[in-house]
């Protein structure tokens, strides 16, 4: 080249039979003399179908020259800071890399891990290359379901999620454990990775799972001796009322708290209908079986005749029947209330 790169200028990258603009950041230096070499970010104007080794030609629209060329090292990096060693030195590792070399230096840099073709892409090779390189990489490549992680990125995970559930455990000692879509979405999970990563914290020992909670072993539920008393007071008080819910402040002065409340729900004790009424969760079971028996025999029922079918108040009978709407039994039609399928029809 007869005059230097300099940072920032835009050029035209040919890479085989296709070209685009590109961008050149300069990650070492505000230039490069003609005859030096260095490390670049390229910033397309279209993407191109490049892999890991592909060789590429740097050339200047006007007048037109070409000034430089040079091997692809990653095709999906993140914006790299200039001037950063870590930078330069994980880049030589790359460059200097060979195929299962380059597997786990691709896998490292997978925050949730990555499938094998995924990794594959990155690599800019084969899928049963890559799939041979892991597995010939032993506990360097740790399996997810189908997919594949580094051991540094595990550990890093799993202590994200022991921090998580640990500040839940010291903020409601008596909660049973986190919900599991909550604990999935705040480590940004998806369905298919929270059960995959959920499967392996349990196998490991690092997570406990109670039904659709999910807690560290033995710190799924504390309850002092006082808690658990004031516990079954309240359980006892609700089973006593059956349908006649106690008010708010019967509950307060059995000693129910919220958390006390949840820990009763967690364990099938009792069902919250609204803000004001709770339930036994055995009055639940059978108020129920009951409207579903009655509107099986007469297909719709206005709110005052399921309330004569049960036996409750209206107080009770309101909440209950939008529970039992939103349980997926019954549903609203105007001022009636069918089964929102017969019964013995399944979805």
């Amino acid at each position: 080249s007869p005059v230097p790169i300099r940072h920032g200028t835009e050029l035209h990258l040919h890479l085989g039979t296709t070209e685009t603009t590109a961008r050149v950041w300069l990650l070492e230096s505000a230039e490069l003399a003609p005859g030096q070499t260095g490390f670049a970010q390229l910033g397309l104007g279209a993407a191109l179908p490049g892999a890991p080794g592909d060789r590429v030609v740097l050339r200047r629209p006007t007048p037109a020259a070409t000034v430089g060329g040079g091997a692809v090292l990653d095709v999906a990096p993140r914006r790299h800071r200039r001037h950063d060693a870590t930078v330069g030195a994980a880049l030589a590792e790359r460059r200097d890399a060979g195929p299962a070399e380059l597997v786990a230096l691709v896998l490292r840099d997978q925050r949730l891990g990555a499938e094998a073709a995924t990794l594959a892409c990155l690599g800019g090779m084969g899928t049963a290359l890559c799939e041979r390189a892991l597995r010939k990489m032993g506990p360097h490549a740790l399996q997810l379901g189908r997919r594949w992680i580094a051991p540094a990125r595990w550990d890093e995970l799993a202590a994200s999620s022991t921090r998580l559930l640990t500040a839940h455990h010291q903020a409601d000692p008596l909660s049973p454990g986190m919900p599991r879509e909550e604990w999935r979405t705040r480590l940004r999970l998806t369905a298919t990775l929270g059960a995959d990563v959920a499967h392996r914290l349990v196998a490991e020992g690092r997570l406990e799972e109670h039904g659709a909670v999910v807690a560290l072993p033995g710190l799924g539920v504390r309850v002092d001796a006082s808690s658990r008393s004031s516990a079954e007071a309240v359980a006892d008080l609700l089973s006593a009322r059956g349908f006649d819910a106690p008010s708010t402040g019967e509950l307060r002065a059995a000693g129910l708290t919220p958390g006390l409340l949840r820990l009763l729900i967690a364990e099938d004790k009792a069902v919250r209908l609204s803000a004001e009424v709770v339930i036994s969760a055995e009055a639940y079971g059978l108020a129920r079986r009951r409207v579903e028996a009655h509107l099986a025999a007469h297909t719709s029922a206005t709110v005052a005749a399921l309330r004569d079918a049960v036996g409750a108040t209206r107080r009770v009978m309101l909440p209950l029947l939008e529970r039992l709407d939103a349980d997926g039994l019954t549903l609203r039609d105007g001022d009636v209330r069918r089964l929102r399928r017969p019964l013995g029809v399944t979805p």
